[in-house]
């Protein structure tokens, strides 16, 4: 074999070998690529049912809120009648008292001080109801505060979830535009491999 015909079969394989490597290279771009657009269509239709199901939840927890809200509303309204009628029986338990220091006879007074008894029993009890009213408020109001946190924490899955898309919406962005290059790249090689066979053709002929 001369040296024309090894420089020519040389020419020949560094080109084959040339358009394999840029051939893996493409195959393992387009490969990746479609690993990860089937990751994104996948993790798209996780976070829309994701969306679906915290927006559910969301305004379930909103309703209850709203719920509690009107509960406390009417404890605080019950709780201000209950001191309206406090106030009305220490006004009465004032004027007994004042009226015990007028009474002459026994009988008179002991009606009286039983009156004053039946007053402070009723403020008591009255008392004793707002204690319970006012935890009642405490309690409503713990469960507005659990509500409120699973709504964050609702939102807060919904914003990580839609992170993870926008990662990989730009690693398919990246991919794709090595895409575009790998295409540009083995287009301007297969022309230039084009041009250099016709080339090797050429003078072949010409030589021989």
């Amino acid at each position: 074999m001369n040296s024309k015909n090894i420089i020519r079969y040389g020419a020949y394989t560094a080109i084959v070998l040339l358009i394999l490597m840029l051939g893996m290279k493409s195959c393992n771009i387009y490969d990746s690529y479609s690993v990860l657009k089937g990751q994104y269509e996948l993790l798209q239709v996780e976070n829309k049912e994701l969306i679906k199901v915290n927006e559910q939840e969301i305004a379930e927890y909103q309703a209850k809120i709203a719920d509690r809200n009107k509960k406390i509303e009417e404890i605080i309204a019950t709780v201000a009648l209950k001191n309206d009628k406090i106030q009305g029986l220490h006004q009465i338990t004032t004027n007994l008292e004042q009226e015990l220091s007028n009474l002459v006879s026994n009988e008179d007074k002991i009606i009286n001080l039983q009156k004053q008894v039946t007053s402070w029993k009723d403020k008591f009890t009255l008392i004793e109801s707002i204690v319970k009213d006012k935890d009642e408020i405490i309690f409503n109001l713990q469960e507005k505060y659990n509500a409120q946190l699973k709504i964050s924490l609702n939102y807060k899955e919904m914003y990580e979830q839609s992170q993870q898309l926008v990662l990989l919406a730009d690693k398919r962005l990246k991919l794709a535009d090595r895409k575009i290059r790998s295409v540009r790249l083995g287009s301007t090689v297969k022309t230039i491999v084009i041009g250099t066979v016709v080339g090797f053709v050429i003078y072949d002929k010409v030589v021989k």
